[in-house]
């Protein structure tokens, strides 16, 4: 992927687009896209030839190099549409082994805090049923008729529905290093390509061509989007302020509660969560959250001022397909090949009581309490 920031030239091309003349404005888009491209790749193929050249000395190093063992059908596959010769169009969608698939997908949840905790489907499944137990059973004699039912709630949704798509680039020198070389290049870039779309739809997504988000109500939908949540107004980490505004995570009493997951934007995780959650204490700054099991998450798909609870599990994401397209359009690109990577998939929370989302504009600094002669006084702590 090509790496902005860290590109020296980026600012410097940049410059010249912006003064270039109305008519050359097109010639120098390319042109920069061009030279970014090739800066950024000739460093990435500088390492693949470092790391290929490592191996053939001593092949215990492929999986420290991030290589796999390749199925059959992945093999075929990368050396079919990956190969220098092939002549596929846009048209063609080749969709990728589902091996590879969900290898893709477990990367992205390890490599986030907040998809690691959700329900995900295997690729290759069109529909996700899900289910959440009611009822109970009852103890009596051996001979008594069962007088107890236990129900679910059963639904399910398309987890094709929806398409997630970017673009990448594969420096002809990676092609000519082999299939599981591509691999460890394709897999990288489709992470890239992925994870913060992905994120970004399970956190704000509308249910309009994507997924319903975490801050988005699964009902009150008006042609398929989905209004936000109304938020719940939070001024105090105290329990007696906190705990009480989590009880409808309990589904009423009947759904036991074990870590609670709080997704926050970055800035207000520093701004107000930490002052408001933090005290300093025997020498040391400790949470006044330990009284119960949560686990503070950033996501800068968060809206400032905005706090999302909700528990591990009860989000369901799913990535059935994930394709790949390449284009002769873009021949202007040397030593380069272009392809636009395609993924189908869906996500939403089982139940709406399942997560809360907090006004936390309001959101003020823990005050410690404090006892002077036996009279309790209160003063702000200041680190």
């Amino acid at each position: 992927m090509i790496n902005l920031e860290k590109n020296e030239k980026y600012l410097e091309l940049v410059k010249e687009i912006n003064e270039a003349p109305g008519e050359q404005k097109s010639e120098k888009i390319v042109e920069a896209m061009h030279q970014l491209i090739e800066a950024n790749s000739s460093e990435i193929v500088s390492q693949y030839k470092s790391d290929f050249n490592e191996l053939q000395a001593n092949k215990e190093n492929a999986t420290k190099m991030g290589l796999r063992t390749l199925t059959v059908g992945e093999k075929e596959f990368y050396n079919k549409v990956f190969s220098p010769q092939q002549s596929i169009t846009v048209t063609d969608i080749n969709i990728f082994p589902e091996t590879t698939s969900n290898f893709v997908f477990e990367e992205i949840k390890t490599s986030h805090d907040l998809l690691k905790y959700f329900k995900t489907v295997p690729a290759g499944v069109n529909k996700f049923i899900t289910s959440e137990y009611t009822g109970k059973v009852l103890w009596g004699e051996l001979t008594d008729a069962i007088t107890s039912e236990i129900s679910a709630t059963i639904k399910g949704f398309n987890v094709d529905a929806y398409k997630l798509s970017g673009f990448m680039y594969v420096p002809e020198a990676i092609l000519d290093l082999g299939p599981e070389w591509i691999d460890r290049y394709v897999r990288t870039v489709l992470i890239e390509v992925l994870e913060d779309g992905i994120e970004e739809g399970s956190v704000i997504g509308t249910g309009e061509k994507g997924p319903i988000g975490l801050v988005k109500s699964l009902s009150g939908a008006v042609d398929g989007v989905h209004p936000n949540k109304t938020p719940v107004a939070l001024t105090s980490f105290k329990p007696e302020d906190f705990a009480p505004k989590l009880i409808p995570l309990t589904n009423g009493g009947k759904r036991k509660l074990g870590r609670i997951l709080l997704v926050v934007n970055p800035a207000d995780r520093l701004g107000k969560v930490i002052p408001a959650s933090t005290v300093f204490t025997n020498g040391n700054y400790q949470s006044i959250l330990s009284y119960i099991n949560v686990e503070i998450i950033e996501s800068a798909h968060v809206p400032t001022d905005r706090m999302v609870a909700f528990l591990p599990e009860s989000y369901q994401m799913g990535l059935t397909k994930v394709g790949v397209q390449f284009s002769n359009d873009f021949k202007f690109l040397d030593h380069v090949r272009t392809y636009r990577t395609i993924a189908y998939g869906n996500g939403r929370i089982i139940n709406d009581n399942m997560s809360i989302v907090f006004d936390i504009s309001g959101l003020t600094p823990f005050v410690q309490p404090v006892s002077v002669e036996g009279i309790v006084q209160t003063q702000e702590v200041v680190g």
